[in-house]
Formats: C-alpha cells, sequence, structure tokens
C-alpha cells in the first residue's frame, strides 16, 4: 500500500489500538479516542509500515486535535510529492512540512 485512503486509515486504528469501527468517522479526533502522543507516535509508525511512506517528525497536524481525515490526506499529499514553495504539503488551508526537507538549529529549512 502506498497510499492512505481515509477508509484504511480507519481499518489500521480499530486493528493496531483496539477501538470499535463504529467510534471511527472522518471527523473523529484523536482527542475523542483519547490517543495520547505516544499513541499518536505509535500511529505514525503503523502508517509508515504500511504505506511505505515517510512521515516527517516535524508533521504539523499529526496531534490530539487531528481528525483521521485530515490525517489520511496529509499522508497521501506526502505520498504525491505535492509541495509548496516553502517545502510544506497543503490540506485544506493548513501546511504540513515536505518529507526531504531537513530543519537545521535555529528552525532554518534546507532542501
Amino acid at each position: 500500500m502506498h497510499d492512505l485512503s481515509c477508509r484504511s486509515l480507519v481499518e489500521l486504528v480499530s486493528y493496531h489500538f483496539d477501538i470499535d469501527v463504529d467510534r471511527l468517522r472522518p471527523d473523529t479526533t484523536f482527542e475523542e479516542l483519547e490517543m495520547d502522543s505516544l499513541a499518536l507516535m505509535e500511529l505514525v509508525v503503523v502508517i509508515e509500515g504500511e504505506t511505505g511512506i515517510r512521515i516527517p517528525d516535524d508533521l504539523v497536524g499529526i496531534g490530539p486535535d487531528a481528525t483521521i481525515s485530515e490525517i489520511a490526506d496529509a499522508v497521501k499529499r506526502i505520498g504525491e510529492g505535492a509541495v509548496l514553495p516553502d517545502g510544506r504539503v497543503p490540506h485544506e488551508g493548513r501546511a504540513v512540512p515536505r518529507a526531504d526537507a531537513a530543519i537545521q538549529p535555529g528552525g532554518a529549512r534546507v532542501e
């Protein structure tokens, strides 16, 4: 799998975190699922393993307030290589850092 649909993410979350699929909707936040930062890091590892797409450590938007559809869309865009001129991946008005952009000390981004 090189892509991540919302349905695929629902199945991954349900299976790996033993959450009833009926609780998982595209607009469900990870806060509603009571997933802490450690669980979200584990989710990133699971997504990377299932898709083969590297998720940047500094991905903006993977947090408790993110929805299932937001994460699925961000991963899809990273996999497609969609980037903005400043090296971020767009998602409905938000942007996440591009996977191959490096961050130097002080926050400067190097391509």
